[in-house]
């Protein structure tokens, strides 16, 4: 859909979006997901590693603490 196409009316239910204009409506609308993905990934990642941190200078005061 370029800069000369006039918009469509979505919510028009008479209008029937053709097989480009929808693919370019998903394409705009999950456009942002790879970068939120790689994000979250990064994120749990780093609190894995935090929490790995933690568990291991912990563990070995848990140890000397256990009967």
């Amino acid at each position: 859909m370029g800069a000369d196409v006039p918009r469509r009316n979505l919510a028009d239910p008479s209008y029937e979006p053709s097989d480009d204009e929808l693919r370019e409506l998903s394409q705009r609308a999950f456009a942002h997901i790879p970068a939120q993905q790689a994000r979250v990934a990064r994120e749990l990642s780093e609190r894995i590693a935090v929490l790995r941190e933690a568990a291991a200078t912990a563990a070995p005061s848990a140890k000397a603490k256990a009967p």
